[in-house]
């Protein structure tokens, strides 16, 4: 192995840290704003419906950009457009902390969410680009965990500065360390990226002249079914998901009469198993190979696990019901890692990373809207039974599209097309 081949290897582990850090950062510059409502709604006056508004501008532009960047995302200056992407939020942030009228709130919010849609699909791209086969499972497991401790430093730092009194600070911090890390990737990215190009001057090309810049190589017909599911699994994955995380505190303390203490610590314990959920998908991923199949397990899992559910809630035993719903948490965020970062990165030969996991990115925040939404009305129109419901009914889908597509590709994506 010659030098700048092994100070490539070695480098590799630093990118991957890059990466991690900057997608950490970015949950700190988009929830400054949604982690600071109630401080926002009592200044400026206003109701639930036009504080949350500013988040749904944000979500809207941030799901949009996720598509449009996964197509696009190939083709930028990944150097460039990441540290951009930073920057913009940084300014942002900073305006808000400086003061603004509220009338202007949500579309500056909104320019953050496009700004920010760039990352994910940008950050996939680069591991996909740069690694080596033996980095690709480690790069997954890393990046399942920005999500939760991003989350993490947002909400407490915030919980800090409100009890100091001042929670415009979270705007500020969110500039300073966005600002601090776009810097920090533009030339940190840059020298590793000349390490690497020199590491392969002596090396044959990797990508073919007929490969060069294509989406989808190989067999288009049988990886665009496969995208196709995906998109519905995605929309499935966030409605479950996210209605997990946003209703059950209310639904223990409605069923349960469980403190609002306890309630906001739920908020945070249960998103944090996502961090198990990233080793338990590559294992899968390594095991099974084929991701629709991974993905059937899984549904298959978390359609039980609903429906004991709809039966223990008739118990008096809360620790039950919080248990499975801990469990079917694990199991949800497993489908979340392996639609948006494990298979786009072991399907790297196939498909663009990059475009893959931001295209199926974006039907996650489709499912997130509805969750949003949806859950609440039925909710109240049917109780949390009609929820469980819904959510025994979304998973049969997915299972019967799974099944179905998985032999009418001819079970592409078996052993011998899906690397690990």
């Amino acid at each position: 192995m010659t030098e700048e081949r092994e100070n490539d290897v070695k480098g590799q582990g630093y990118l991957i840290f890059l990466c991690w850090l900057v997608y950490l950062i970015s949950y700190v510059s988009r929830y400054s704003y949604n982690s600071n409502m109630n401080p926002i709604m009592s200044e400026f006056g206003i109701d639930k419906a036009t504080a949350g508004l500013v988040a749904t501008f944000y979500y809207f532009a941030y799901g949009a950009g996720q598509i449009i960047n996964g197509l696009l995302c190939k083709r930028y200056n990944k150097r460039i457009m990441i540290s951009a992407s930073l920057l913009v939020s940084s300014i942002v942030n900073i305006i808000f902390f400086m003061g603004i009228d509220f009338r202007f709130a949500k579309y500056l919010w909104f320019i953050n969410g496009a700004a920010l849609s760039i990352l994910w699909s940008s950050l996939i791209s680069v591991l996909g680009e740069y690694l080596s086969k033996n980095k690709i499972s480690i790069s997954a497991i890393v990046m399942s965990t920005p999500i939760v401790i991003g989350t993490a430093v947002s909400y407490g730092t915030s919980a800090l500065f409100v009890y100091i009194g001042n929670y415009r600070l979270s705007f500020l911090l969110g500039f300073i360390v966005a600002a601090a890390v776009a810097v920090m990737w533009f030339f940190s990215f840059g020298r590793y990226k000349k390490t690497h190009e020199k590491s392969l001057e002596n090396e044959e090309p990797t990508v073919t002249p007929e490969n060069k810049g294509n989406i989808i190589k190989g067999n288009k017909k049988s990886v665009v079914l496969m995208l196709v599911i995906m998109c519905v699994f995605a929309v499935v994955c966030n409605l479950i998901k996210d209605g997990l995380q946003n209703w059950t505190p209310t639904i223990l303390k409605e069923s349960y009469g469980l403190s609002d203490s306890l309630s906001i610590v739920l908020s945070i314990a249960l998103p944090a198993l996502g961090v198990f959920s990233a080793a338990l998908c590559v294992f899968m991923q390594k095991k099974i190979k084929n991701p629709i199949i991974v993905n059937i397990i899984l549904f298959s899992l978390i359609g039980l696990l609903i429906a004991g559910l709809t039966f223990a809630f008739r118990t008096p035993f809360w620790v039950l019901v919080l248990s499975i719903f801990g469990v079917i948490t694990l199991f949800i965020h497993t489908v979340n890692n392996s639609l948006t970062s494990v298979t786009p990165l072991f399907m790297r030969d196939k498909i663009d990373p990059g475009f893959m996991a931001g295209f199926v990115n974006g039907f996650c925040y489709v499912g997130s809207t509805i969750s949003a939404y949806g859950l609440g009305l039925i909710a109240d129109k049917g109780g949390w039974d009609a929820v469980f419901v819904l959510f025994l009914a979304v998973c049969g889908l997915a299972l019967i599209l799974g099944v179905v597509s998985y032999f009418v590709t001819g079970r592409a994506g078996d052993k011998d097309d899906i690397k690990d």
